[in-house]
């Protein structure tokens, strides 16, 4: 009986001995497995991951709005960049390619960034659309960025929600934000993809806009040698004029065939008949030499480009080429919606205890378009009239390094 327990004993020693020095090799085994490094030059067997490159950048440094070549330097807060995002969808599927959200500098131009993308997509590339925001977040816009769709982005609008007004009427914007600075887009809808994997790039370069127009009311008055006061009372734009949404996004193809405007439902409407007040407040008018310098005259000789145009304006309103005296007075500047109507408001004012009033127009419907400044300066010349002239703006264009006539001079 002993014997046969002892035989016993062996069987189980020898098989728990047998598992312990299997286990050990296969410990043994798995610390010499040869470690296989990434991609690079010292291992050319190894494929490198595939990648998108887009191009992104900021049309005439910086953002501005004009036909003219060479520098310009508008506010320098409208040129701030505080946030880039950059989304990728198929162009006939409309399945998600990617995201990035890169830091970007607040002086930011234009920039370079690469996406990672599938072997399946770098071997059989479709044609894509591209989606580029900057300083937009629900702060500024209503927008929840979160994982936005394709239509999510091509539906995305500027709201007036009856609670925020993003660049509206209701509430004005004279000033970017410091923390969110002015919203701007750019959009590539149906674009090739070029390159070899695993390199490939978008075809075309993402250029991106100011999404908000801009309007400037200036005012001066000859110096008549009378005794009343010469005053701006208000300024109104009339009803249904800029519109409660206004898309992010713009398809060329669709919306205003001339400036591709394509604004949302409804319009904004004031509380009464007389429209929508921008200035409520009496404004004191500062004497000019000759005021009519100022006033914009596409046929005189020697014609302003839209640059110098606005600098003679800037330099009014800061007294430069007046020993530092103000010629101009200046309202606004106004940061709205874009708008697909004819911009058309009132000016009244007040010459004494005399009261008059003056209209404004732009010259047609979807001139207020993004990323433009419109100017409207008014003068007065004695006899309680007052002279008002709309420098209306133009649709972006892409110069020849070449041309050098404008045919439409403003901006």
């Amino acid at each position: 009986m002993i014997s046969k327990m002892k035989k016993t004993y062996r069987h189980i020693g020898y098989w728990l001995c047998s598992i312990l020095m299997l286990l050990l090799c296969q410990a043994c085994g798995s610390s010499e497995q040869e470690v296989v490094p990434g991609p690079g030059p010292d291992n050319p067997n190894v494929p490198e991951p595939s990648s998108l490159e887009i191009y992104v950048y900021t049309p005439e440094h910086p953002v501005v709005s004009r036909g003219d070549t060479g520098f310009a330097e508008p506010e320098e807060q409208e040129r701030v960049v505080h946030s880039l995002d950059i989304w990728v969808f198929e162009h006939a599927t409309g399945d998600y390619v990617g995201h990035l959200s890169p830091n970007v500098s607040s002086s930011f131009e234009g920039g370079t960034y690469q996406l990672s993308v599938t072997d399946d997509f770098a071997k059989n590339p479709p044609n894509v659309d591209v989606f580029v925001m900057v300083n937009v977040s629900v702060g500024n816009t209503g927008l929840n960025l979160g994982a936005p769709s394709r239509n999510d982005l091509l539906g995305a609008k500027i709201l007036h929600n009856g609670t925020q007004d993003f660049f509206g009427v209701t509430t004005l914007t004279t000033e970017p934000s410091e923390a969110l600075g002015l919203p701007m887009s750019g959009v590539l809808i149906d674009q090739p993809v070029v390159g070899n994997q695993p390199l490939l790039k978008v075809e075309d370069k993402v250029k991106v806009q100011r999404i908000v127009s801009k309007v400037r009311f200036v005012f001066s008055r000859t110096d008549t040698g009378e005794d009343e006061v010469f005053k701006i009372t208000g300024i109104k734009l009339d009803n249904g004029k800029v519109p409660k949404a206004e898309y992010l996004f713009l398809n060329p193809p669709a919306g205003h065939t001339k400036h591709h405007v394509d604004a949302g439902a409804g319009y904004e409407s004031g509380t009464d008949e007389t429209g929508i007040p921008l200035v409520t407040a009496e404004i004191d008018v500062p004497v000019s030499t000759y005021p009519a310098k100022y006033a914009y005259n596409p046929d005189d000789a020697g014609q302003l480009k839209g640059q110098d145009y606005e600098e003679l304006i800037d330099r009014g309103i800061s007294g430069t080429d007046n020993n530092g005296v103000p010629e101009l007075v200046q309202v606004g500047r106004y940061y709205l919606r874009e708008s697909d109507q004819q911009m058309t408001g009132t000016i009244s004012y007040k010459v004494g205890t005399r009261t008059g009033s003056a209209s404004f127009s732009m010259s047609a419907a979807g001139d207020f378009s993004r990323n433009h400044t419109w100017i409207v300066y008014g003068y007065y010349a004695g006899k309680e009239t007052l002279k008002v002239v709309s420098v209306e703006t133009k649709n972006w264009i892409t110069l020849a390094d070449d041309q050098v006539e404008y045919p439409i001079p403003n901006w």
